[in-house]
């Protein structure tokens, strides 16, 4: 009966694959067919939609391309599209334009742009070696959709006069090679802003800035999922990074290679390294160091260290936190966050964090040992002072915490760490939808990985527990607290013994 079902399974889906190649066919058939070369003005209409381009289309300079909303365009085979004149393609959050392969096993080849202007707002673009390859000109992208792309970069720009990139959601593939959503270099004509986006599973950076660039702005986007930086600045560049969240990334942000940046108001929880002031080999070897400004920062629950440095880097720490390790500088904080919902991606502050009204209001910056000054705009903010971090607390908005048998799974940093020879590690054990009992193993590891002992291995009911180590017995050095409830790990935590 069960491989009957299974048979029935299997050719339903297969009819329903056929209906759907049948129809992308048909509507491929019946498209009207671009021409290559567009050397005048230009309208694709929702009408006369969808239009198939079956060689690569060029935009003359001098000639304009628009596209209204709706407008459904199908490359073949790495077909591209470049952009040598004008190109606005100007869709609607419930009307997107569409621009995606004919055949949905290949990649169609991307948007390349050759000193021209490129207007995208409300663009879904998928399937593609590349999405954007820019060399000059100009690039505005606003609320577009880019997804599953093949290529090392998503989008590539170099050079350009004006380069603005904002409110749109790149998607990214962990499991190619060292792909970046987004590679700046050259930049410092005009503007380059790329603010308020959405990024995830990249296999390299979120965005690297590179080759001299200067006049960047990163400012207001979400990275999570990162398997390098969720931020690099590198070869001599310099930006201002503000207001970025960064999660679960190998490191938050990268400064490295004689680049400098002025990290302001990020929040960065639960990389492996938060801040990095060089860039490594692929041996692990680092590379020549930089300098950055950090202002006003959240570094949580790193799960190896906060900030990595070479021997001509140069980290600036002031008015941030940490709950994991000492910050050098005197206007730092080692304390808990208090996020509304860490795990959830709500790193709003709770009403008893320690970061509201503990930064500072800091429009004038000097750095590089005096000899440079960066203006940056006045930030509004509710309190006596801005808070620490990505998100200002404003209190008529606020989400009351309630205080009731905790959800979720949690793994606090010891207190105090350092700490000789006892310290105090807290957890919670979350509620489960099978069994109220978990068991719950709570253990301490050396740097080789090696179990030194075991504190906590039994089943457990839903709540908040405390144990201490007392670890008068072992060497001084970094240890390892890893909490593993039922079969999954949940969390890391680093300890240092100092003897």
């Amino acid at each position: 009966m069960q491989k009957m079902a299974q048979k029935i399974f299997s050719h339903i889906n297969s009819l329903i694959k056929s209906i759907l190649v049948t129809a992308i066919l048909g509507l491929n058939l019946h498209a009207q067919s671009l021409p290559s070369q567009i050397t005048g003005d230009t309208t694709l209409t929702l009408a006369n939609s969808p239009y198939m381009a079956d060689v690569s289309i060029t935009v003359d300079a001098g000639a304009n391309l628009t596209v209204d909303a709706g407008v459904e365009i199908f490359f073949a085979s790495s077909v591209t599209m470049t952009v040598e004149g004008n190109c606005k393609m100007n869709g609607t959050f419930d009307i997107p334009v569409k621009l995606m392969p004919q055949d949905t096993t290949v990649n169609w080849g991307g948007v390349r742009g050759s000193n021209g202007l490129i207007l995208f707002e409300h663009v879904h673009l998928s399937k593609m070696s590349t999405a954007f390859n820019i060399n000059g000109g100009i690039i505005k992208l606003s609320e577009c959709d880019i997804k599953n792309v093949s290529g090392s970069d998503v989008i590539h720009i170099n050079a350009p006069d004006t380069a603005i990139i904002r409110n749109s959601n790149l998607s990214g593939n962990r499991q190619l090679a060292k792909q970046d959503a987004i590679d700046c270099d050259n930049a410092g004509q005009g503007l380059v802003l790329f603010e308020n986006n959405t990024f995830a599973e990249y296999s390299d950076d979120a965005i690297d800035v590179g080759n001299q660039s200067n006049n960047i702005t990163i400012r207001g986007n979400r990275i999570n999922h990162c398997v390098s930086m969720g931020i690099t600045v590198g070869e001599g560049s310099e930006a201002l990074v503000e207001r970025n969240t960064i999660s679960n990334c190998n490191g938050g942000i990268e400064v490295h290679n004689s680049a400098h940046g002025i990290l302001l108001n990020n929040t960065l929880h639960y990389n492996n390294t938060g801040i990095y002031g060089y860039h490594a080999s692929d041996s692990g070897t680092p590379t020549s160091g930089a300098s950055a400004e950090i202002i006003n920062t959240i570094i949580s629950e790193c799960q190896i260290r906060n900030f990595a440095v070479t021997s001509n880097s140069n980290l600036n720490f002031r008015y941030s936190i940490s709950d994991t390790d000492t910050l050098p500088g005197e206007t730092n904080l080692m304390d808990s966050v208090q996020f509304i919902d860490a795990e959830g991606a709500d790193y709003s502050l709770q009403s008893s964090s320690p970061c509201i009204d503990k930064g500072i209001q800091d429009t004038i910056i000097i750095y590089n040992d005096g000899q440079d000054t960066l203006i940056v705009p006045v930030m509004s903010y509710l309190g006596s002072a801005p808070d620490i971090g990505a998100y200002e607390f404003n209190p008529s908005t606020a989400i009351t915490e309630k205080k009731e048998t905790p959800v979720k799974y949690m793994l606090g940093q010891n207190y105090p760490n350092p700490f000789n020879p006892s310290t105090t590690i807290k957890y919670n054990v979350g509620l489960h939808h099978i069994s109220h009992l978990q068991h719950v193993d709570l253990s301490i590891y050396n740097l080789l990985g090696q179990k030194v002992v075991t504190l906590v291995s039994k089943e457990q009911p839903s709540g908040e527990y405390i144990v201490k180590w007392d670890a008068a017995a072992y060497a001084g050095g970094v240890y390892f607290c890893r909490l593993v409830i039922g079969n999954a790990l949940i969390q890391t935590r680093k300890l240092l013994l100092i003897k």
